[in-house]
């Protein structure tokens, strides 16, 4: 049977019914009705911007393409800046949004570039940047430019990396804000990094955000009362299906049951038989679509070559998994549009920035050092009883943030009145 190439999309990355959970779990919207960022400029150092997209035309106020020399910082690969700039605006929607490229087609930077973009961050008198990139090694000029940043009173903020070992770069240095990955559970996510340098976490599993537009894979899965908004893999045919789902297991042949050819086939990744042979195994079956199972309670996220050989399909994790029976009718629609799920680092670190904004906008003076002591100690505690190496010092908490930096701008809390005995 023919194997079928999949390859893992380590940090992929709003179908504006879907409700970005991160919001809720760093408080973000606790803050709203006091501010909701305006006038904060978030600087988002990556891979540029579509612009022209429905949910950024407003927030969007400029920035450098530092690759081509240019003040059209458009996208010109995966949309990973979209992603992140979608993100800084769930959680601060209305911040102001600047976009410095120092991505070009291949995905890889020059230091030089990078360097260039944190000096005309300060000479714009930008409040924030966001780094959702790692480097290999310390780079002096690196370094130094986001000391100046500091020193200008830019909040910097990083992601930590997905190697599921030591901190990255520049996230490592002191004047950035190191930021690791939890999922919905809050449980930290296997491929965040971890250490000593590790500051905060936020959300970065099945992250929904931005796609650059028109190129978003969603898919839903209807069956009974029961719907759920999922991922798609790269490559696969948009459309709808609906059948019975039948079981295939790991994809083994001897597990395919002929019953599956029109239908909706349900496949367990499993570490023990190769995934790109059990996906194959499984299409050659000739399904009307295709539920695929993640080892993890989280989407499995990756691209299929040749496209358009794979069924519209969804990518679920285990835990919905759980939710669904083999022998109901499932009713599957995959398309493309504005807006995708995501994982990663990435997508952890904006939404501290965005945090950031919010915190920024409520106390204007505050410098940088000020900002980072009131994340850090009003982060919600995780794993190891303060501060440890897996959560920093826990999940960020905007509210409580907020209430150390700057209560005079928040509501009074009511007392609670004592009850008599």
């Amino acid at each position: 049977m023919r194997s079928i190439l999949v390859a893992l999309l380590v940090a992929l990355p709003l179908v504006a019914a879907e409700s970005p959970y991160g919001v809720g779990v760093v408080r973000a919207s606790s803050l709203w009705p006091v501010t909701k960022g305006k006038g904060i400029k978030v600087g988002i150092v990556d891979t540029g911007i579509d612009a022209a997209h429905p949910a950024l035309q407003a927030a969007y106020h400029g920035g450098y393409d530092f690759v081509h020399n240019d003040a059209v910082p458009n996208e010109e690969s995966s949309g990973h800046g979209t992603f992140v700039a979608g993100v800084v605006l769930e959680v601060a929607p209305e911040a102001e949004i600047y976009a410095l490229k120092i991505f070009g087609k291949d995905n890889s930077f020059e230091t030089s570039d990078l360097v260039r973009a944190v000096d005309w961050a300060i000479a714009h008198h930008l409040d924030v940047l966001n780094l959702s990139f790692s480097m290999t090694a310390q780079l002096d000029s690196a370094r130094h430019a986001l000391d100046r940043a500091e020193a200008a009173g830019i909040v910097v903020v990083a992601a930590a990396g997905n190697d599921a070992s030591r901190v990255n770069y520049p996230a490592v240095f002191d004047t950035t804000i190191a930021v690791g990955a939890v999922d919905k559970n809050l449980t930290v996510a296997t491929f965040s990094n971890r250490g000593p340098e590790l500051d905060l976490a936020a959300p970065g599993v099945d992250v929904y955000s931005l796609a650059l537009r028109g190129s978003g894979p969603i898919t839903t899965i209807k069956t009974g009362s029961l719907s759920l908004t999922t991922t798609s893999f790269t490559g696969t045919r948009t459309g709808e299906a609906t059948g019975i789902l039948i079981d295939c297991a790991i994809g083994r042949l001897d597990q395919i049951p002929p019953t599956v050819a029109g239908n909706v086939a349900l496949l367990r990744m499993d570490a023990t038989f190769p995934f790109g042979e059990a996906l194959g195994n499984v299409v050659s079956a000739k399904p009307a679509a295709l539920i695929v199972v993640n080892s993890e309670a989280r989407f499995y996220y990756s691209n299929v070559n040749p496209a358009g050989v794979v069924p519209p399909m969804a990518s679920i994790g285990s835990d919905d998994a759980e939710r669904l029976t083999p022998g109901e009718t499932i009713h599957i629609v995959s398309t493309l549009g504005d807006y995708k799920f995501g994982y990663g680092t990435s997508h952890a670190a904006p939404h501290v920035a965005g945090v950031v904004a919010l915190l920024r906008s409520l106390a204007p003076d505050a410098r940088p050092s000020q900002i980072k002591n009131a994340l850090y100690m009003s982060a919600r505690d995780a794993g190891a009883t303060g501060r440890d190496d897996e959560y920093g010092w826990g999940i960020v908490d905007a509210l409580a943030a907020a209430r150390l930096l700057a209560p005079e701008k928040l509501p009074t809390e009511p007392r609670r009145r004592a009850v008599g005995h």
